[in-house]
């Protein structure tokens, strides 16, 4: 029996034939392809109906919305100075927790000794804050203290915090709460200058509770007599620049600090203390730049006298030669160009009237060199020819 046979069976041609032929006669199903997405050549524009007013509109609402979204987080905002170090961010929200549900918190302005980074992070100085701020390499000798902002879900959260939790007496620091737009009044506040660089808050809070009997005596009211003070550092390392300023808690200290705390000795400085009148740079004067340049152009008696200051010298300075009886023949005594000078008694001119300067040191000179000629051809002394 041949291979053929014991496969299909019967005899080598029926079988093969039959075989064939079921080949062919056998259907199979293809799966059918399934059609591609029709393209979309319609813009975004047509395809949602949007005008470009429509467009520009919502630009303009969502910038607002940010717009808005920040004035409301800055309304929830305060600030808070003069922390210790030894702050975290749990223990800040726990602190203001009873003035009511804290959103967020961040710590400011801590001064690091600095740590070694991997030269692929060489130069990232936030990096380098960031590691010595969780590895506690902070320089206290610098700064012993930080500030930071606490941002409350409510707005009206933010007056009771003002309300209690200002110079608050936190682990010997008396904190300074404020909005986030600090409080400037140059009427309560005074210029502390000739600071040394080693200057802390607390230790020139102290400085001026013990210079000033009004706050010292009153040992109930000295720590809010004192409501703020500001000592200005640089801002990579956080360095005292050498001034200050402390803000009152009324105006009438302001002239106690000036006549007790000036002059005095500070950590072996002379600290020098001035009132923050119109210089100071947060606040603008009383006067326009517009109206500024109209009394420029005013005579001195129009314009708006001051009690104080360089301007009052000056405008009496100028009252005392207004009052000078003035002389008619005043431009008559001028000397005209050409005319022969007038000398003090005991001097004379050094050239004649109507020759000038140069007129008279050339002819000067002429005169020299005809003298020496003269010596050179007739000879001097015994030598001299007739």
């Amino acid at each position: 029996m041949s291979l053929l046979q014991s496969i299909f069976g019967g005899t080598d041609d029926e079988k093969v034939e039959t075989a064939s032929q079921d080949v062919f006669n056998t259907t199979f199903e293809v799966p059918k392809p399934t059609p591609a997405p029709p393209i979309i050549t319609t813009t975004k524009r047509a395809a949602e109906s949007v005008t470009p007013a429509e467009e520009v509109q919502a630009a303009a609402n969502e910038g607002d919305n940010i717009r808005n979204t920040k004035e409301d987080d800055e309304e929830r905002t305060i600030f808070v100075g003069n922390l210790p170090v030894t702050i975290t961010r749990k223990s800040l929200a726990a602190l203001f927790a009873d003035c009511g549900k804290v959103s967020s918190t961040r710590i400011r302005s801590v001064a690091t000794t600095g740590v070694q980074l991997p030269a692929s992070s060489a130069g990232n100085q936030r990096l380098v804050k960031k590691v010595c701020t969780h590895t506690n390499k902070i320089d206290a000798c610098i700064k012993n203290s930080v500030h930071a902002y606490v941002v409350f879900q409510n707005v009206a959260s933010v007056a009771v915090a003002l309300e209690t939790k200002n110079n608050l007496l936190v682990e010997d620091h008396n904190i300074r709460v404020d909005t986030a737009q600090p409080t400037i009044d140059p009427q309560r506040s005074v210029f502390v200058g000739n600071l040394p660089y080693a200057s802390q808050e607390e230790t020139l809070r102290m400085h001026f509770i013990n210079s000033m009997p009004s706050i010292k005596n009153a040992s109930a009211n000295s720590a809010t007599s004192i409501q703020g003070v500001r000592i200005v550092r640089d801002k990579e390392t956080f360095q005292c620049r050498g001034f200050a300023y402390v803000l009152f808690a009324d105006k009438s200290l302001v002239s106690e600090a000036l006549q007790k705390v000036h002059a005095t000795t500070y950590m072996k400085k002379e600290l020098r203390v001035l009132v923050c009148g119109k210089r100071f740079k947060a606040k603008q004067g009383k006067y326009s730049a517009a109206e500024n340049a109209k009394r420029r152009k005013l005579p001195p008696k129009e314009r708006v006298s001051t009690s104080t200051g360089a301007l009052k010298r000056i405008l009496t300075k100028q009252i005392v030669n207004d009052a000078k009886p003035k002389t008619s023949d005043k431009t008559d005594k001028k000397r005209k160009r050409g005319d022969a000078k007038k000398f003090a008694p005991g001097k004379a001119a050094t050239h004649k009237a109507g020759v000038s300067k140069r007129q008279a040191s050339s002819a000067k000179q002429d005169k020299k060199e005809k003298v020496l000629q003269k010596r050179m051809t007739k000879g001097m002394g015994k030598n001299k020819r007739a």
